[in-house]
């Protein structure tokens, strides 16, 4: 990423992210005797990020993660319901344009910059799904760690203009939501009613 300014409140930048990664998954599934199933998997990741500035590698913005995800699930016909229960661990890794040190001009009251520093956002999701007849009902817990947020701040040597940049929020982010279905078939008439709510702390 290399961005060329000749103003003097956004330098010029050469960054460089290098990214290697190695990844191995296993699952392992079964049905069982009673109709429906259960798996569990796992996934291995191994990821080194070196990043440089002006050719000059980094050591405090450059890492190496190794980090497992599980998951597992269970679906069943209990009678004339269908359920399905489902666990799982997954991560959202910043991009490369909100890894970018480089100051970019907006306009005259906004510069957007990246967080080389960032963290991969880490979330625990729960849910829970059930079907019968014509309802349908979705039931999930999501818990998510180092959040990737948008936020602007005072540009200090300029007035009336701020920096857009990304950070990691400090606190852990839980959100519950439910969603309920209702699609019965009346004559040739299929109407379809939801409602959803969702809860943030």
């Amino acid at each position: 990423d290399e961005y060329l300014s000749e103003a003097s409140f956004i330098p010029s930048n050469l960054s460089l992210f290098e990214e290697n990664d190695i990844t191995a998954f296993v699952e392992y599934g079964y049905n069982l005797p009673f109709g429906g199933n259960v798996s569990a998997g796992l996934r291995y990741e191994h990821i080194i990020y070196d990043y440089y500035e002006n050719n000059v590698r980094v050591d405090e913005q450059s890492r190496k993660c190794n980090n497992f995800y599980p998951n597992a699930s269970f679906a069943a016909m209990l009678g004339k319901v269908q359920l399905m229960l489902s666990y799982a661990v997954k991560t959202n890794r910043p991009s490369y344009q909100q890894l970018s040190n480089a100051g970019i001009y907006i306009d005259r009251y906004s510069i957007s910059k990246g967080t080389p520093s960032l963290r991969p956002e880490i979330s625990h999701d729960v849910s829970l799904a059930t079907v019968w007849k014509f309802l349908q009902f979705s039931l999930s817990y999501q818990h998510v760690r180092d959040a990737i947020v948008h936020l602007g701040t005072s540009q200090e040597n300029i007035d009336n203009a701020m920096v857009l940049y990304y950070t990691n929020f400090a606190n852990d982010m839980p959100k519950l939501s439910a969603v309920l279905s209702v699609a019965p078939t009346i004559g040739f008439w299929n109407p379809v009613l939801t409602a959803a709510i969702e809860k943030q702390w």
